[in-house]
């Protein structure tokens, strides 16, 4: 068994979304807020599974594939709140998603640590075999 097959699709897919569900959870508490529009409009995506926060009818047009998800919005104005707005002095930037993505970052080792080792055991929990001849070396 080669150590690519437990970084499969199938155990770290979980480990993505699961990374994602709290990237858009610390967004959604960082989001400057007026109607609610921008924080509804929040959505997540992976190759096998999408969740939008509000009930906003705008998705994204991204269509991540394998080891890969995303985070953003759709909304218009959106790029303006992260970053603001050059021609706009009136407009400072509002960042939500990148202090998010901040925050991931120094928690990483803690979330997808757990997933992973649950993912795995749950792979080894379906195929016992494969763990032992990558072990043994299939002896």
């Amino acid at each position: 068994m080669a150590y690519s097959d437990l970084l499969s699709p199938e155990v770290l897919e979980p480990t993505i979304w699961k990374s994602l569900l709290a990237i858009e959870g610390q967004a959604v508490n960082l989001v400057p807020v007026d109607q609610g529009n921008l924080r509804d409009s929040i959505t997540i995506k992976t190759n096998k599974n999408e969740k939008q926060h509000g009930t906003s009818p705008d998705g994204m047009a991204y269509n991540p594939v394998e080891y890969q998800g995303a985070i953003g919005s759709a909304a218009v104005y959106a790029q303006a709140v992260e970053f603001g707005r050059e021609d706009m002095p009136n407009y400072p930037a509002q960042p939500y998603l990148r202090p998010a993505l901040d925050w991931f970052r120094s928690k990483i080792g803690l979330i997808t640590g757990k997933e992973l080792k649950v993912q795995i055991a749950a792979y080894n929990i379906r195929h016992p075999y494969k763990v032992k001849e990558y072990i043994t070396g299939g002896k």
